[in-house]
């Protein structure tokens, strides 16, 4: 996928924030420069975001709330 449509999806300025943040968590080996795009490799990302996620959320107060 390339990096521009998840600049443009997410929301972030410019595409190199975009790839600062994958940087951040992790993500550069997942980074790949084809045909003058910066791509990521969505199929190996899943693994790594789902458990980044999970442990954003694990705790749960007992009034529910996140």
């Amino acid at each position: 996928m390339k990096i521009r449509f998840l600049t443009e999806e997410l929301g972030f300025e410019s595409d190199s924030d975009c790839i600062e943040f994958l940087c951040e968590h992790n993500a550069q080996d997942l980074l790949k420069e084809a045909d003058e795009d910066v791509r990521l490799l969505t199929g190996k990302a899943g693994l790594l975001f789902e458990s980044l996620r999970g442990a954003a959320f694990s705790k749960v107060d007992i009034k529910g709330q996140i």
